[in-house]
Formats: structure tokens, sequence, C-alpha cells
């Protein structure tokens, strides 16, 4: 599989950024969700041939802001969004109800990856339709990275 991310340019941080980024280091307990995606993508690379393609790492039309990672194949071209959420979910239709620990209760969770990953082939869409670009049918592909995740459905 070819991996396609743009280069980053790196800048020297001040004393401040460099604190607030140990700091970050330190207080989080698992893995986030930038982790979960290079752990994904390396099992993607091992696992497909070259007739794939994978687009990591793209901003989206230069506003600053990510977005997820799409892979292009003989099968058609996917939008792949990867979360190291953990905990108990439920999916009802479009709703992501989360375990509450407290309550024991169901509630909305936040993000609503269902939601989410409906959007992502939405947004791509419409980028490519802007650009003149003709494109196969796009399909939402949600991975949750985490083993300590339950899901029904």
């Amino acid at each position: 599989m070819k991996l396609i991310e743009p280069t980053i340019k790196r800048t020297d941080k001040d004393f401040t950024g460099k604190l607030v980024g140990q700091v970050r280091g330190f207080f989080q307990g698992g893995k986030t969700d930038e982790q979960a995606e290079a752990a994904v993508v390396a099992r993607f690379m091992r696992g497909l041939d070259n007739r794939f393609v994978m687009l990591h790492h793209l901003e989206l039309e230069g506003r600053g802001m990510r977005f997820p990672t799409i892979l292009v194949g003989p099968a058609g071209l996917f939008v792949l969004n990867i979360s190291h959420a953990q905990g108990f979910f439920k999916v009802k239709d479009e709703a992501w109800l989360e375990l509450n620990k407290t309550t024991q209760k169901y509630g909305s969770g936040r993000p609503n990856l269902i939601k989410q990953s409906k959007e992502y082939p939405q947004k791509l869409a419409a980028i490519l339709e802007k650009q003149g670009k003709s494109h196969p049918p796009i399909t939402p592909i949600l991975i949750l990275a985490n083993p300590r995740v339950h899901v029904e459905t």
C-alpha cells in the first residue's frame, strides 16, 4: 500500500509550548485518537498490497483542520473515522449513546461517532465535486481502535 502524507513543517516550540506538550503527555492515561490512527494505519500498511493508496493527515482546504484518513483501492473509496473511545456504547439509528458510569444510564455520547462518520463522505464528495472530479461512491467506516470498547447495536 502506498501512504501519502503531507510534509509537516516543524517549528521550534518555545519553552511554554514544550511544557504544555509534556504536561499533556503526562496526564493522558491511554492512547489518543492520533496514536490510534497511527496504529491502524500501520496495520493497513502490513495488510494491503500496492493496489491501495491511503491519504493521511490531509488538511481540509487550507482551514487548518485535518480530514480523516482516506483509503482508495479496487474496492472503492473509503473514509476511515478512527477513534480510541472506550466504554460502553449503544447505537440506535443515528443516536450514539454512552453509558454513564455513575448513573448506569445511557445518554448522548460526544462526539456522535455515527453522525460524524456519515458526514465525512458528504464533505469529501462536496470537495471533489467543487473541483470537478468524478468519484465512485464514498463509503464511511468507523474504526474503534480500543479493545476495551463495547458497542451494542
